[in-house]
């Protein structure tokens, strides 16, 4: 068992989050005899749920209509192929912004003369 402090450093949300989303009834957390939130394997994945469909941009209401509605199937897989295309699209900007940060600092750290010359450059050092 888990207490709330232990999930929000395990999940990397803040123990607000966690509460409020139970109250929202995106996870159930059972309590002990003192009436002290643990979170259970079962909440703990639920939270892990809640975490990455919020991550892939899905809003709060979808995210309980996923968990409370598994007779929508169908409907939940086209949701989440879509979803993981915009991920996918997002993952791939990043990855360019990251590639372009590293040539920076790469280019700073080297010292190497000016400003670049023209984006060609860049492309061509970032294809390598």
């Amino acid at each position: 068992m888990t207490s709330i402090t232990e999930m929000a450093k395990y999940s990397g949300l803040s123990a607000d989050t966690l509460r409020f989303y139970e109250k929202e009834g995106l996870i159930q957390v059972p309590r002990n005899a003192r009436g002290v939130r643990d979170y259970d394997e079962s909440a703990r994945r639920q939270v892990y749920s809640v975490r990455c469909y919020r991550r892939a941009g899905l809003p709060l209401a979808t995210i309980r209509e996923l968990l409370v509605a598994p007779e929508k199937h169908t409907e939940h897989i086209d949701l989440l192929k879509t979803h993981r295309e915009q991920v996918v699209a997002d993952l791939a900007s990043l990855s360019e912004t990251l590639d372009y940060l590293d040539y920076r600092i790469a280019q700073s750290e080297e010292n190497l003369p000016g400003e670049l010359a023209r984006m060609e450059d860049w492309v061509k050092h970032s294809a390598t």
